[in-house]
């Protein structure tokens, strides 16, 4: 498999890959904030049923040991946190009331997905 490929288990997740699996915590916003809620909310709903099946699948893998295909899936459940914010908590893409974007700018993060 190459960059950007899921482990087999998690193939019907791919058509979310690439727009969710972004490498810092900064794209994983921008990428929240420019969907439709309905197309989160699609993502959201993909996620959640696999979301302790990929954490079991990381963590066996390892987070200084992943594979491309792994990093992926770790990426995937990374912009679910993202996702989550938009469904569980605005109930919108951003919060209301705010621009985006917006002058916060995560300088730092945990490598390598800061």
């Amino acid at each position: 498999m190459s960059q950007n490929q899921l482990p087999p288990a998690f193939a019907e997740l791919m058509p979310f890959v690439e727009h969710w699996a972004r490498p810092t915590t900064n794209e994983r916003v921008a990428a929240r904030s420019v969907l439709p809620l309905e197309e989160i909310r699609a993502f959201y709903d993909a996620m959640v049923p696999r979301l302790d099946e990929a954490i079991d699948y990381i963590d066996g893998v390892g987070l200084h040991t992943l594979t491309p295909e792994a990093d992926t899936l770790t990426r995937l459940v990374l912009g679910l946190g993202q996702a989550s914010i938009a469904i569980e908590i605005h109930g919108a893409p951003i919060k209301p009331g705010t621009v985006f974007p917006h002058g916060i700018h995560v300088r730092r993060g945990p490598v390598p997905f800061g």
